[in-house]
């Protein structure tokens, strides 16, 4: 069986990971379910968080219901060969319990650095590293001693 290949540039890779970003800030979750390959694996999934697409979609469905007004500042976007790396910046208002946290309609902020694989238009993996420590912070779930 024969199977097509794409091949996207690096600015084309950088591109489509821009729009899942807004797709997200959108909550068009048509859109970022089109982002997301059907063989997609998320390699630091959230606590729960079901394996595929449509556990990924579920988590950020979770999360941006208990954090509303989302939005990502990309600081950051480099690719090479089929992966994009983007470092951001996430505001948002705490309306809804996350981590185990009630809400506190705070306005916190934390970094999340994410690794992309892009293949075909869509992404098939996702490696990230958020600063939960410190969104749990502003949050007053955890002190610093």
């Amino acid at each position: 069986m024969w199977s097509l290949i794409i091949f996207t540039t690096l600015e084309e890779n950088k591109a489509i990971v821009r729009r899942g970003y807004e797709a997200l800030g959108r909550g068009d979750w048509s859109a970022l379910k089109a982002f997301v390959s059907p063989n997609f694996i998320d390699h630091n999934p959230t606590q729960g968080q079901p394996p595929g697409v449509d556990g990924f979609l579920q988590s950020r469905k979770s999360l941006m219901t208990a954090l509303t007004d989302f939005k990502s500042t990309i600081e950051d976007i480099v690719a090479e060969g089929d992966e994009v790396a983007v470092r951001l910046t996430n505001s948002c208002l705490h309306s809804g319990t996350v981590f185990g946290v009630p809400p506190t309609n705070k306005r916190v902020t934390y970094t999340e650095t994410t690794i992309w694989r892009v293949v075909n238009g869509r992404v098939t993996d996702r490696w990230c590293n958020s600063d939960t420590l410190g969104l749990l912070q502003q949050l007053g779930a955890v002190a610093l001693k």
